[in-house]
């Protein structure tokens, strides 16, 4: 069995036979080639679940927003027994009414989580222009120094893609009910929810700042451990490229971070409070 990556073992259970099952969709070629990343998405279950699953992944990418795929590969792995189970951070949206006040609001947040300015200015003007060498969006997340603004990803093009990470039954009907009543049904939100879970329960990550790189898409969100996911239902500006952000203590180490995001299989099997709406 492959060993886990260190710093992370409360929480952790043995479990039989699960599998990580990850597509990646893209156009022109694929990711490896130079091809423009489509869509994403990824899951975890039993093996008698992998053929389900993957009908259902396949499907997802050819009906993706951002274009139909000439290429999409589906990976199947075999996790270890050890799995991680997490509890969902709690949920609060904040009703702004423009992208001009999400982003202020977003920069509130994160001057309170220690966040310097400097570096939460760097963030948002990299997520406008795009993140990647010339301008062009990551298929992972930039990693700053939340001190310095150093950029810490060992890959600059790429970023940091978290992985291996879902909800267990259970877990998923509670949110999809809670999503429901508040009005927020949505895979997006289920998603980006079990993501930014796995981030902040590592100690080196402080925050997390995102929007999607789909052009249609404007909500966007702040999250960690001390705030929960905070959702703005307009945070991305007009032509902006998007993409994530995880603002690190000084002195994490990288390289086990990095291991802890793209390796640990994580599971949410309890799910935080679904706050009602602020209004500002």
């Amino acid at each position: 069995m492959r060993e886990m990556c260190g710093l992370h073992n409360p929480g952790v259970r043995e479990m039989t036979e699960l599998h990580s099952i990850r597509m990646r969709a893209s156009q022109g070629g694929p990711h490896e080639r130079g091809g423009k990343h489509i869509s994403g998405a990824e899951k975890i279950g039993q093996v008698e679940d992998l053929p389900r699953l993957a009908g259902e992944l396949v499907r997802r990418a050819l009906s993706h927003q951002a274009g139909t795929p000439d290429h999409i590969n589906i990976t199947v792995e075999k996790l270890p027994q050890q799995v991680k189970y997490l509890a969902s951070l709690p949920v609060t949206t904040i009703a702004v009414q423009n992208p001009q006040e999400g982003g202020e609001a977003a920069r509130r947040i994160l001057l309170t989580m220690g966040i310097a300015p400097k570096v939460i200015e760097q963030a948002l003007a990299l997520l406008e222009k795009g993140p990647a060498p010339g301008g062009g969006t990551m298929r992972g997340a930039l990693l700053l120094d939340a001190v310095t603004g150093e950029r810490l990803e060992q890959d600059p093009r790429r970023g940091i893609r978290v992985s291996r990470m879902d909800l267990t039954g259970g877990a998923a009907q509670q949110l999809e009910e809670s999503l429901a009543r508040s009005g927020l049904a949505g895979t997006r939100i289920r998603e980006a929810l079990v993501l930014a879970s796995k981030v902040a329960a590592h100690p080196g990550v402080i925050a997390e700042l995102c929007y999607s790189d789909n052009p249609d898409y404007q909500a966007g969100y702040v999250a960690g451990a001390a705030v929960g996911y905070v959702r703005f239902p307009f945070l991305k500006p007009p032509g902006a490229k998007g993409g994530r952000v995880f603002f690190l203590s000084p002195g994490t180490d990288i390289a086990e971070l990095e291991c802890y995001l793209t390796r640990e299989p994580v599971l949410v099997d309890s799910i935080g409070p679904i706050n009602p709406v602020i209004n500002l």
